[in-house]
């Protein structure tokens, strides 16, 4: 590699560091009342995964949706983000449409063993989902704060903020 080259990279590199840390820089820390409230959203999910799991044996749609999300984790393991529709059905060895409506129907009975109607629990996945990826986001700004604040101590800063978000 020549020196033009090397240069080229380095610069390559500290746009889009810099780019990130804009990005970051844009979401707002949490208050301790939002903290909480996202918490306790994040919470009910978990619950209401749990309780999934719980109830596998009293219905085989919500068996199979369980089978189905766990699939699902080992596509998104495999290829380190979500697989779309279309790559888990693959991997589900279903249809698209297959899978929708095994999906569909679990969370029917899913909803109704649970007293809910399918749109709440969809509701309520949904807004823990959002609330875990806000705590997600906030808490990368703080990573970032506290990174600059070691920055010249023989670490270089995005070094610091991969350190800090894998802790």
């Amino acid at each position: 590699m020549t020196n033009r080259q090397a240069s080229s990279k380095r610069r390559s590199t500290a746009d889009l560091v810099r780019l990130y840390l804009q990005d970051i820089g844009r979401v707002d820390l949490l208050s301790h009342e939002e903290e909480l409230t996202l918490a306790r959203l994040v919470q009910k999910r978990e619950q209401l995964v749990v309780e999934r799991r719980g109830l596998c044996s009293k219905h085989p749609d919500v068996a199979r949706l369980e089978a189905l999300e766990e699939q699902r984790l080992r596509e998104t393991s495999k290829l380190g983000h979500q697989p779309s529709q279309s790559q888990w059905a693959q991997a589900c060895g279903l249809s698209a449409g297959e899978l929708r409506a095994q999906v569909q129907a679990g969370n029917k009975a899913w909803a109704e063993l649970l007293d809910m109607s399918p749109g709440d629990l969809q509701r309520q996945l949904l807004h823990g989902r959002r609330a875990k990826e806000r705590m997600i986001q906030a808490n990368l700004r703080l990573v970032v704060a506290v990174a600059k604040k070691y920055q010249h101590r023989g670490m270089e800063l995005l070094d610091l903020v991969q350190e800090g978000t894998l802790g």
